[in-house]
């Protein structure tokens, strides 16, 4: 069977830091529409336009994963139907808000249309911790800081993707089940996305950055070898994930254990039909 491209938005700020942050009561939506998706289920990718969300098949856990900026294993509680009931979502803002703002905005529609109630709590869980080989030490071949002329201007948008074989955005991380390629994004944020990187690397825990790399950086196509290689073509003769990592990266992922901050959902109802 072909790849299926995955394209994995890199997100802002550290794992957990959106749980802390409040909803304004004027931070709005314009208008919204959600309906219920009931059709045949299809890879969908988010769409962010200056003033637009916009998310054609997508569930209420997927939803609150990215207003609260969390990994899955950070979302707790909850009814069944979070995980399985899919929606779709159109929703236009006034003027033009960042990345943060938007964020903000969807936590104040699942308030409003979903009842959604939360609470934060810390959690002690096991973790991968992200390290550099060589502290202090050479980074791996296809891992480079982003030329700061190159992405001076602002981060690329999920649905500007760009065409597979060329360089993603800046802000971009493009994943396949066997290769990784990102534009100007951080150290931290491509740790919080390794978790969901295809889900073929093996990687089942959150992963927090602990390299002490700062700024923006490029990765020049990591290959690697998925874990479940019968369902899939290609990468046979790459190093597996974590192999990959060390040799490609110059970065290793160590087992661990770490109070990681955890979202649960005290309450929540369907939303009413539009």
């Amino acid at each position: 069977m072909n790849i299926r491209v995955l394209v994995v938005v890199a997100l802002l700020g550290n794992v957990g830091s959106g749980v802390a942050q409040s909803v304004s009561p004027t931070l709005t939506f314009e208008v919204a529409t959600i309906k219920p998706q009931t059709g045949e289920l299809f890879q969908s990718r988010r769409s962010l336009s200056p003033d637009r969300f916009t998310e054609p098949d997508t569930t209420l856990r997927e939803l609150v994963e990215y207003a609260y900026e969390l990994t899955p294993l950070q979302v707790l509680g909850g009814p069944d139907w979070m995980a399985t009931r899919r929606f779709a979502i159109d929703a236009k803002a006034t003027g033009t808000p960042t990345r943060v703002e938007m964020r903000l905005l969807v936590r104040a529609l699942l308030a409003s249309r979903f009842n959604l109630q939360v609470h934060t709590e810390k959690r002690e869980m096991a973790v991968y911790l992200l390290e550099r080989v060589r502290a202090g030490g050479p980074l791996g071949p296809l891992l480079r800081p982003t030329p700061s002329r190159e992405c001076a201007a602002a981060v690329g948008r999920a649905d500007a993707a760009g065409e597979p074989d060329t360089p993603p955005p800046c802000g971009i991380i493009r994943a396949s089940p066997v290769s990784v390629t990102a534009k100007g994004v951080t150290i931290s944020q491509f740790a919080r996305n390794i978790r969901d990187l295809g889900g073929m690397t093996g990687v089942d825990r959150i992963v927090l950055d602990r390299t002490n790399l700062t700024g923006a950086y490029d990765i020049a196509e990591m290959s690697y070898r998925p874990v479940e290689t019968s369902r899939l073509t290609g990468g046979d003769n790459d190093p597996g994930f974590f192999a990959a990592l060390r040799e490609q990266l110059g970065l290793k992922l160590t087992s661990s254990r770490a109070s990681v901050d955890v979202l649960v959902v005290d309450s929540v109802t369907e939303p009413t039909p539009d």
